[in-house]
């Protein structure tokens, strides 16, 4: 409220006679009532909420899960705070993978590229301070750079889709979610090479179940491949 007030900001001249000026009295601390009253929030702080309040891209919530599982109002509104947060700081790793997911699933192959790239800079930086969210986000954007390489895949770029996959392997460092996805992605074509990454999965994690599904579906793929 004090910064809509049609008044200066400090006081410019002593309160009371006889009282010593401190450093709110100098000239360079003096704020314009003019200035303040231009402020356009001074009279419409419905607005200043709108522009500024954070409703769904939240520090706690996943933006791997946020980009999956909300819909329609909510999902429309978490695009329009991840692109602004992805805007306003590059580095912000969990702007970057929602842009990434956002973009990949749009086919804007391009913008998606750039902003998985930003979310891998930013993921290593964080990672430098904050080990465990770190782990966490590079899983996250791990599994965001396999699904660009299956938009790359879909778009005729093979050699984009293996170099993505590569990318993503690299960075989920011995990840079951990121192993699973990759044999996912590889089974319907080389269902061998699928059977391989599943592997890898269950010698990381021996009960998770998508890994054990997707074996069993590419020695089923070997099996009909070798009738």
């Amino acid at each position: 409220p004090q910064t809509c007030a049609r008044r200066p900001l400090f006081r410019t001249a002593p309160a009371l006679s006889g009282t010593p000026p401190t450093i709110l009295d100098h000239p360079r601390f003096r704020v314009p009532s003019r200035r303040l009253s231009e402020n356009p929030y001074c009279s419409d702080y419905p607005s200043l909420i709108r522009d500024h309040e954070i409703r769904y891209f939240l520090p706690a919530a996943s933006p791997f899960d946020s980009w999956r599982d909300l819909q329609g109002e909510a999902r429309t509104t978490w695009i329009r705070e991840v692109t602004q947060a992805a805007g306003r700081s590059p580095l912000l790793s969990s702007a970057q993978l929602g842009l990434c997911l956002e973009q990949t699933q749009a086919g804007k192959l391009e913008a998606a590229s750039a902003a998985c790239d930003a979310a891998v800079a930013g993921v290593l930086q964080r990672e430098r301070f904050h080990p465990l969210e770190g782990q966490v986000r590079r899983v996250e954007t791990a599994m965001a750079l396999a699904l660009l390489g299956q938009g790359r895949q879909r778009a005729g770029d093979a050699k984009g889709f293996f170099e993505a996959l590569a990318r993503a392997e690299q960075l989920g460092r011995n990840s079951p979610e990121v192993f699973t996805a990759i044999g996912g992605m590889r089974l319907a074509t080389e269902p061998a090479t699928a059977l391989e990454y599943f592997g890898k999965a269950l010698a990381v994690r021996p009960d998770f179940a998508p890994a054990q599904k997707g074996r069993d579906r590419a020695l089923k793929a070997l099996e009909a491949r070798a009738q």
